[in-house]
């Protein structure tokens, strides 16, 4: 809340501080005196009970005061002499003493101790409070050396037990409490004091749960007795009775127990939002086939295999070595040297498409769409390979042959294929292949312009890059394999493709970011990107089926990778083959009976197997926790992964708008190292529980049944923007700086995201971030695990600093490595209109700010100008600049009937619906009396702009009537 407090006297018009004001008004003297107040406890109760045995401590209430009473002994064995007993016959407490040395059967012994809560309810929770000043008991039997000490809990609910007093006669006693001395019992012990309920007897006379200490006695809500000494007579048995005790004082107000403070979570919120659906750079709906696929056409998995991979599981036909094979059995055609002999190779294409035909493999529609591509040798063939061509077939360098014989290959064979890749892993082969890099490219420009121009439908895609080591020998890798390529053939190329082994995480963000960035300073734009072999390299340790869970693992993290870069993406197909005896990629093993059956690989299909639809936004406050949301009809379906080996908690939130969850379903992809396998669990989900555990490495499916779409559902649009220079060195202390345009500022933007990459850095975290020369808070965590290759790190940028040009500047404490790349994904869409955390700040104006919709305090001055962050919201001020100038202005406004005391302060349109800007007036500033609103009437609004107001407010009578008065503008959270 924020207060502007103004004095009008007369004519007089000043700012002065508010608290300051209104404390030097305030009179000493005017508090009523408070009468006296005794409470009583007398242990009025009808039958007898024990509040504490040698099983633990069992609280009771009193049917006379209310009050519950609990306590603790140190007797061990259960029976009457033992316990703290209430006599119901005689209204008293007891502690039986001893006849002989074995204190274990004994209450009146020392350490023992009773109190109550000042509740006549009988709760834990004070209704009663006394400015305590005096104690008194009326006791019996004691010991001839017992000694009590008084227990009083404190204004603060502290526990603390008096000095000791000597209490050795049958009688009345009493102590005044000023100037006792106390001990303070600790603070978990008075924690568990406070409880008053049934649990284990909790001793307090161990001395390092006691310490010296004051307590307040301005509002006492507790008291006991603590058993100094007892009976130490071994011969004669002596009781102690309290009959009873009373708390003299003044009634006081009973203090607010402090809330108990939300224990630190490590819970991370995850949350699926219904009302808004978003495309990635222009992809709404996943596209299956680009995720969900396997290494491996229709040779070798049965018909029955094929019906439930391809059909029941929706997966798809990925990619295959269809070219080398052919190409190398094809001669010379004699009319034509130096090319091959086209009518050979339509019958033996056609012979090979028969075959394809013949063998069922269309009835699959998910079997038809697929890539096509070669290994290393069938463009180029070694030496040793053109001096044994004639029984291999015709082999030649030539680039027009090489692209001819492509071209006739996609035209005669059936089906059409939709993808040619140009090579498989053929970066770093030129020299054993005799010959360079550079005419590689050219190759692979000269086979990609033939195929676009003869129309052949087919898309053209390379190069099928291996070891993206982009950072090795200084980014020599990077250098030598993807600028020279897309520098000669980007511009031929439909999309890119690269492979990706046990890359998952910042890691190939970095890679991905690098390939997408260069393309657009190259040709002006990108390319979509084949991921057309990924996977993850398993330990050379554990079995096969160990092997196969690290291997799906590594392939669920880049599933949610790939699903975040939508458009940018093209098909990414996991490499898992259809049979091998020992590679963990393998989806089919034999059984040992010559039969192939399903290895555990299935289970990653099957987890998968109905994630489909349109996206929807999400979010995860961890980056360990990867997250996405589709909507297919009335299904949502969310769906989560710990990119870590450890459990990780998840708190759940939906907002699904006027549409209701009837009823959900959880599906979990884990490793079992008992049974030493990869399962799929499924069964139904409560959504009444907010949480849930991911163990290590594991996917988790929410499936949510929704009463139907949210009303005025909207979409979202993320654009991902690319900076405009790369592999800049670092010079430790000095910025590398990016610019990073495009932006389209007539369009709203609810947030933005800042990816940068770098490599062979000392550390991934850079001592400084600006953004358009303001500085950016940096993150404190990264997406999995962390090196100091090449790897790229996010943050969140204040949507205010944005223009349709950005520059990025980013410091390195020590140099050494490049910063490889730069990249900014945009969101567009409506304003969010609403305030998820609850604290008077919508979630637009704390993104626009702080980059995030839940960092912001709104209490808090963030420039040192007298405005908290709730002022600036209800002003529509900026909270990073000094808004001293634009605080409501206090004046005198004239009239035809004369001069009016008011205020003109700024009103943002867009905080109406979170906050409340009241106008109050005052005779007095006595403390807590006299502020009344509805005393002034709005009579100006002038518009300052579309979105900001000029409100002037006005007292309802003229200065000349009116006697001293002050006014204050407020800010409240509505």
């Amino acid at each position: 809340m924020g207060t502007f407090c103004w004095l009008l006297q007369h004519i007089f018009c000043g700012r002065l501080s508010a608290v300051f004001f209104i404390s030097s008004l305030l009179s000493a003297g005017l508090a009523e005196v408070a009468a006296q107040t005794t409470l009583v406890e007398s242990f009025e109760t009808t039958n007898g009970f024990s509040i504490c045995n040698d099983t633990g401590e069992t609280p009771a209430a009193m049917s006379g005061s209310g009050f519950t009473w609990g306590g603790c002994t140190h007797a061990s064995v259960n029976g009457w002499r033992g316990n703290i007993n209430i006599s119901g016959g005689n209204q008293r407490l007891e502690l039986y003493g001893n006849t002989n040395a074995d204190d274990t059967i004994s209450a009146n012994y020392s350490g023992t101790y009773f109190y109550t809560v000042f509740d006549t309810n009988g709760t834990s929770f004070a209704s009663l409070a006394l400015d305590l000043e005096r104690i008194e008991v009326d006791i019996g039997t004691p010991a001839p050396e017992q000694e009590i000490r008084w227990m009083v809990r404190d204004a603060e609910s502290d526990w603390y037990l008096s000095e000791a007093t000597a209490v050795v006669t049958s009688g009345t006693y009493a102590v005044e409490l000023l100037g006792l001395s106390w001990l303070k019992v600790d603070e978990a012990a008075s924690a568990e004091m406070n409880e008053l309920d049934a649990d284990a007897k909790y001793a307090i006379d161990d001395p390092a749960l006691l310490a010296a200490g004051v307590p307040d006695l301005s509002a006492v809500t507790g008291g006991g007795l603590y058993i100094e000494t007892g009976d130490t007579d071994d011969a004669v048995q002596y009781n102690f009775i309290l009959k009873e005790i009373r708390w003299i004082g003044q009634e006081a107000a009973v203090p607010e127990v402090p809330a108990e403070p939300e224990p630190e979570s490590d819970a991370v919120r995850v949350r699926v939002d219904v009302t808004r659906r978003r495309s990635i750079n222009g992809q709404l709906e996943i596209i299956r086939k680009n995720l969900f696929s396997v290494h491996a056409g229709t040779s070798g998995f049965s018909e029955a295999q094929q019906e439930y991979l391809y059909e029941d599981l929706d997966v798809y036909a990925g990619r295959g070595f269809g070219v080398r094979w052919k190409m190398m059995g094809i001669k010379e055609d004699a009319d034509r040297p130096g090319y091959w002999d086209l009518d050979q190779m339509n019958s033996q294409i056609a012979s090979a498409s028969n075959s394809w035909v013949n063998a069922g493999s269309p009835e699959h529609n998910n079997t038809t769409d697929n890539i096509t591509t070669s290994h290393t040798d069938t463009h180029f063939p070694s030496v040793e390979d053109i001096t044994n061509a004639p029984p291999n077939g015709f082999r030649t360098w030539d680039h027009e042959a090489n692209a001819e014989f492509v071209s006739k290959y996609i035209q005669m064979f059936y089906p059409r294929m939709t993808w040619y890749e140009f090579s498989n892993e053929i970066n770093g082969e030129a020299e054993e292949l005799g010959t360079t890099w550079s005419n590689i490219c050219v190759l692979a420009k000269t086979v990609a312009d033939r195929v676009h121009a003869d129309n052949l439908g087919t898309k053209f895609v390379g190069f099928g890059g291996k070891w993206p080591a982009f950072e090795y020998q200084d980014f020599g890798i990077w250098n030598r394999d993807w600028v020279e390529f897309i520098d000669i053939a980007g511009a031929s190329m439909d999309a890119y493709s690269v492979h990706l082994y046990s890359r998952m995480g910042p890691n190939a963000e970095a890679i991905m970011d690098m390939i997408n960035n260069y393309s657009v300073i190259r040709i002006g734009e990108t390319r979509p990107l084949m991921i057309t072999e990924f996977g993850h390299l398993p330990d050379m340790e554990g079995s096969l089926n160990e092997k196969f869970w690290q291997n799906m693992r590594g392939q669920n993290s880049f599933f949610f990778q790939f699903l975040e870069r939508g458009g940018l993406m093209g098909r990414s197909i996991p490499f898992n083959t259809a049979s091998s005896t020992s590679w963990a990629s393998a989806m089919l093993q034999d059984d040992g009976n010559g039969n192939y059956v399903w290895t555990d690989m299935i289970r990653l299909y099957e987890f998968w197997q109905d994630f489909r639809g349109a996206r929807l936004e999400v979010s995860s406050g961890n980056p360990d926790v990867l997250v996405h949301a589709l909507q297919d009809g009335n299904t949502v379906r969310l769906v989560m992964y710990n990119t870590l080996d450890s459990d990780v908690n998840v708190e759940l939130d939906y907002l699904t708008g006027d549409a209701s969850i009837l009823s959900a379903e959880i599906s979990r992809l884990y490793w079992d190292a008992v049974s030493d396998a990869t399962k799929v669990s499924v069964g139904s989900f409560s959504i009444s529980e907010e949480y849930l555990t991911l163990s290590g490495y594991e996917a988790v499916m929410l499936t949510l049944n929704l009463s139907g779409t949210p009303s005025g559902q909207k979409d979202n649009e993320k654009i991902t923007y690319f900076g405009d220079t790369m592999i800049l060195p670092i010079i430790g202390g000095s910025p590398s700086s990016v610019s990073i345009s495009g932006i389209d500022l007539s369009r709203n933007i609810l947030n933005a995201r800042l990816r940068i990459s770098a490599g062979n850095v000392d550390s991934w975290l850079p001592s400084s971030l600006l953004v358009n020369g303001t500085a950016v808070s940096m993150p404190s965590n990264q997406m999995g695990e962390v090196s100091d290759l090449l790897q790229a790190w996010e943050v969140d940028v204040p949507t205010a600093l944005l223009s349709e040009t950005n520059v990025i500047s980013v410091t390195y404490a020590s140099g050494g490595g490049h910063l490889a790349a730069a990249v900014l994904d945009v969101t567009y869409g409506d304003p969010l209109e609403r305030d998820l955390d609850d604290d008077g700040l919508s979630d637009d104006f704390e993104t626009r700010y702080a980059g995030d919709a839940e960092v912001m305090e709104p209490d808090t001055d963030y420039f040192d100008d007298d405005l908290t962050a709730l002022d600036e919201f209800a002003m529509g001020l900026k909270p990073w600049e000094d808004n001293t100038g634009n605080q409501p202005v206090f004046q005198i406004f004239s009239d035809t009937d004369g001069d009016y005391f008011g205020v003109t302060y700024r009103r943002a349109v867009e905080a109406l619906p979170f906050v409340n800007i009241e106008v109050m007036h005052s005779t007095n500033l006595v403390e807590g009396t006299g502020w009344q609103t509805n005393q002034t009437v709005v009579f100006q609004v002038d518009s300052l702009t579309n979105d900001i107001k000029a409100v002037s407010e006005r007292l309802l009578s003229p200065v000349s009537t009116s006697k001293t008065g002050f006014l204050k503008v407020e800010v409240h959270k509505k």
